[in-house]
């Protein structure tokens, strides 16, 4: 069974793409347990860096492709683009804004909790 990380660094093929949707389509009432869950809780440092790089890489991305939507790209595209992403000169650029980022994604995590806590629910 390949790990999380196995699946960030390695290309799936059709058929691992299968297996992994069946996976998750097996596992989907769990998941989305845990999720309820954890959107109870505040976010921890690791779960804001997860999501500043996240919000970094799309930026960088979106500046790639010129705004183009990554669903109307063909495959090829996508994997010329995720080879791109992957030179030293582009993760440093996102390590950078990544680190920007991170006070940003903190004051919209306590803005969120604040909103939960007064009943907002924004969804």
């Amino acid at each position: 069974m390949l790990s999380f990380k196995d699946l960030v660094t390695e290309v799936l093929d059709v058929q691992q793409r299968r297996k992994l949707a069946m996976r998750m389509k097996r596992n989907k009432s769990r998941i989305a347990i845990a999720r309820k869950r954890s959107e109870k809780k505040i976010a921890n440092m690791d779960t804001l860096k997860k999501r500043a790089r996240r919000q970094a890489r799309s930026a960088v991305i979106s500046k790639l492709t010129k705004g183009k939507d990554k669903g109307e790209m063909s495959i090829a595209r996508k994997k010329d683009i995720e080879k791109r992403l992957e030179r030293p000169a582009l993760q440093s650029r996102i390590d950078r804004q990544a680190k920007k980022l991170v006070k940003v994604v903190r004051k919209q995590e306590i803005e969120r909790k604040r909103n939960r806590s007064r009943g907002g629910d924004n969804k």
